[in-house]
């Protein structure tokens, strides 16, 4: 479940504070995208356990599935790709 928005730069930080950081519970894999074209921008909010986001310029609004653990059991959970990749490089150090 998520949705996808292009939006001039000067109003990504706007569209989360009033569409995706409100205080409702969203389930596990809700996203949101916003992409500025003219600085090719991505910016993501994901909800996993918390609510996670990501601003990049490498990463491309593709959603893929991603491996969760919840508990001892591990869940397939859709998330964008910006998602993906920073687990992937990172190597668990943040």
């Amino acid at each position: 479940m998520g949705y996808f928005v292009r939006v001039q730069c000067g109003i990504l930080i706007n569209m989360y504070q009033r569409e995706f950081n409100s205080h409702l519970p969203r389930p596990r894999g809700t996203h949101c995208m916003a992409v500025c074209q003219e600085q090719q921008m991505l910016a993501v909010g994901w909800v996993d356990s918390k609510a996670v986001y990501f601003v990049s310029t490498a990463d491309t609004s593709e959603v893929v599935t991603v491996t969760r653990k919840i508990g001892s059991t591990k869940v397939d959970v859709r998330a964008p790709l910006a998602v993906s990749n920073y687990n992937k490089y990172m190597g668990g150090v943040d």
